[in-house]
């Protein structure tokens, strides 16, 4: 329990100490998420029999999110990279 404490307590003051890494942290959380989900059961939608129309419309809707997903992901990882290097070029305090 002590641990686990200890653990706790290193990620708020983390948390606290980068408020500003939160969002991208997020964004690829839920993009991991995201990725998860479909691996697990994305083509489910293909095994059933739907009209050709309304399958042709779900893989459009899926390639809009696949595509928003991978521009998403891009913009966060890219945003932590600035704050790392900047983070690293600057003087400690």
């Amino acid at each position: 329990m002590e641990k686990i404490n200890s653990i706790a307590a290193r990620t708020w003051r983390w948390l606290r100490a980068n408020r500003d890494w939160l969002p991208a942290v997020v964004v690829l959380a839920c993009v991991v998420a995201f990725w998860s989900v479909g691996l697990v059961g994305g083509l489910a939608m293909l095994r059933g029999a739907q009209s050709p129309m309304a399958t042709l419309i779900g893989l459009y809707f899926m390639l809009a999110l696949i595509a928003i997903s991978i521009t998403v992901t891009v913009l966060a990882a890219s945003d932590l990279t600035r704050r790392i290097t900047a983070r690293k070029n600057s003087p400690r305090r």
